[in-house]
């Protein structure tokens, strides 16, 4: 039986969250990365390490959002006052972490990479 909920809008099951580890997206990403760094065979297991870091967060990042679509932007807390659900805050953080991962791996994403193609 699933634990009682102090927000009324939060998941009362958590076993039926997404694994977004398993999605095919997590896999078309962590290969995009290794095929762009080049073969994973080649690499230092300290890039490995951030890559798997970078992922981590992807990841995080993920269930983040789910929440936020599942109990929305605000969130009663325990005295019944309305405040903002803390997912917001820390996917924002998260995504930023992402970022800093991404530029420490030398990786070019989105607007960056589009950017560079038309100075080509």
């Amino acid at each position: 039986m699933a634990a009682k909920s102090k927000n009324p809008g939060e998941a009362k099951d958590k076993s039926k969250a997404k694994d977004w580890r398993k999605s095919k997206s997590f896999k078309a990403v962590r290969a995009e990365i290794l095929s762009s760094l080049g073969s994973a065979e080649s690499m230092d297991a300290l890039t490995l390490s951030r890559v798997d870091e970078y992922m981590d967060f992807w990841v995080l990042r993920h269930q983040l959002q789910d929440d936020v679509d599942e109990r929305g932007l605000y969130v009663r807390d325990d005295r019944d006052r309305l405040m903002e659900n803390r997912s917001v805050s820390l996917g924002i953080q998260a995504s930023r972490q992402m970022s800093a991962l991404a530029s420490a791996l030398g990786l070019v994403i989105g607007a960056e990479r589009r950017m560079e193609e038309d100075e080509l």
